[in-house]
């Protein structure tokens, strides 16, 4: 695995799908960008492009309105089909290589918006990696899907499905790097009433606190369940594109809701801890040059 990327790379990822990474994914950029900071979105399931078909709605909804608004640089890869196994592999090797060096050429954050499932490519994803962010559904924290049956895991037994994408991920970084990506799982969508949300207080710990002290992630308390994430998502726009969308875009009683939406991106955003000083921009934007 030689691909390498000098932009911050940003995985969302989670086999299972539905639990929010595509919209995460296009707040972020969003967010990001109206940082100053110049973001990609890699979109990693071009047979469904979610996140590539709300880029094209941004873009429509930017040519119509009034309000100019960030347009993150985009690339779409697909998955090859032909019958041999490797032949895919070499293909989706090769895809996906392309479309992270048009990224980095222009990129100094990379966001890949990985499908569901077992993937080749969202499994390249991982290898280049700094910040792995894994959104997790209030429940059960999805434990079947993430590390296999929990309680199974906390006695000892190995763990499966997405938990062993991950260690496979860093055991093939390991060969070629001594830094390792910084696993962030998200609780999502958390509900007002919710016993598993994480505790608030730095001294309480959440089950999911004590299972990502073992196998090697942190955790972040999350977005709430907010219909305006998916309202502005379906028309291309984003918890912090207010002058652009307005009032009666996504309803006067949905303003306050935005509001408090854009600031918990925001504190998502601060706890991916980006390394956004100006030595290692220069240094980033040195390493694509030629």
């Amino acid at each position: 695995m030689s691909v390498s990327s000098p932009a911050v790379f940003v995985v969302l990822g989670n086999e299972k799908g539905g639990v929010g990474k595509s919209t995460i994914a296009a707040n972020l950029s969003v967010g990001i960008a109206k940082m100053g900071v110049s973001v990609g979105l890699l979109d990693l399931d071009g047979r469904q492009r979610t996140i590539a078909c709300w880029h094209q709605r941004r873009i429509d909804a930017s040519e119509c309105g009034d309000v100019p608004m960030a347009i993150p640089m985009l690339a779409v890869t697909e998955p090859a089909t032909f019958d041999s196994i490797s032949l895919n592999e070499e293909c989706d090797y090769e895809t996906f290589k392309r479309a992270v060096a048009k990224l980095d050429k222009a990129c100094d954050v990379i966001i890949a918006d990985t499908p569901p499932g077992d993937n080749y490519l969202a499994q390249l994803s991982h290898r280049v990696a700094d910040i792995v962010l894994t959104p997790v559904e209030d429940g059960v924290f999805d434990r079947e899907v993430l590390f296999g049956q929990g309680a199974e895991r906390l006695e000892g037994h190995k763990a499966k499905s997405y938990a062993a994408t991950i260690e496979q991920a860093r055991q093939m970084r390991h060969e070629t790097s001594d830094v390792q990506f910084d696993w962030l799982v998200v609780q999502n969508r958390r509900r007002a009433r919710s016993c598993l949300s994480f505790p608030h207080s730095s001294s309480a710990r959440s089950p999911l606190d004590e299972i990502g002290s073992e196998m090697g992630f942190r955790t972040y308390s999350g977005l709430k369940e907010r219909p305006v994430y998916r309202n502005l998502f379906a028309s291309g726009r984003s918890v912090f594109d207010y002058d652009a969308a307005g009032p009666s875009a996504i309803g006067h009683a949905a303003v306050d809701a935005r509001i408090r939406a854009c600031e918990e991106v925001s504190d998502l955003i601060s706890s991916l801890y980006l390394p956004f000083a100006e030595s290692q921009s220069e240094m980033r934007a040195a390493s694509r040059i030629g």
